[in-house]
């Protein structure tokens, strides 16, 4: 049996606050150094899974939002990519993950994805960012963000073409994470890369 690192008063978990008593297990187990493997012995163990997709989405947003203030938007509704010839009655929605508004009225769009990219991004990447290009006014551009992990060939810029040969840009991206560990090179790295 492990000695166990306790706070200076027991807690006592009641009616009143066992919502907490999860979060104070997992505190136990971070203070103990007790880690999960596939096989612990005769410790009592609790997992924590985070979606990547989401956590990363927030975080950049977060960022942004710290770049750009009330500028940077989470997660928009209100734009549609059908409606209904009959009674105008509009049909799936489309909700970017980040929209920045420019001081030109404009709007760029993020979309952050926690991927590799083997050779390219991922069709239906592509078809998500030509549907948010087409169907939001006033966007200026879109941009796809990944997380660095090697030096990618995919980060460039590119254009969709309508029939009308109209361009509309589409960013590609990466942010290299490890510069977190300096707040300023880190936010310095989200500027240079979405300027």
């Amino acid at each position: 049996m492990t000695k166990e690192k306790v706070l200076a008063k027991p807690v006592v978990f009641n009616s009143t606050n066992q919502r907490a008593e999860s979060a104070y297990r997992y505190g136990l187990l971070f203070l103990n150094n007790i880690f999960s493997t596939l096989s612990a012995g005769n410790t009592s163990i609790s997992m924590m899974l985070f979606d990547m997709n989401d956590l990363y989405e927030l975080f950049i947003y977060r960022v942004l939002r710290m770049i750009h203030g009330n500028k940077v938007l989470y997660q928009k509704r209100g734009n549609y990519l059908l409606e209904r010839h009959s009674d105008h009655k509009k049909y799936i929605g489309l909700r970017p993950d980040i929209t920045i508004k420019k001081d030109s009225g404009l709007i760029d769009i993020v979309d952050t994805k926690w991927k590799i990219p083997k050779s390219f991004a991922k069709e239906s990447d592509a078809y998500q960012m030509n549907a948010y290009s087409s169907s939001i006014k006033g966007v200026q551009r879109v941009i796809l963000l990944y997380p660095l992990v090697q030096k990618e060939r995919i980060v460039d810029d590119y254009d969709f073409m309508d029939l009308n040969g109209k361009k509309r840009p589409l960013c590609i991206r990466t942010v290299d994470l490890m510069k977190m560990m300096n707040w300023k090179d880190f936010i310095n790295e989200v500027k240079g890369v979405l300027v």
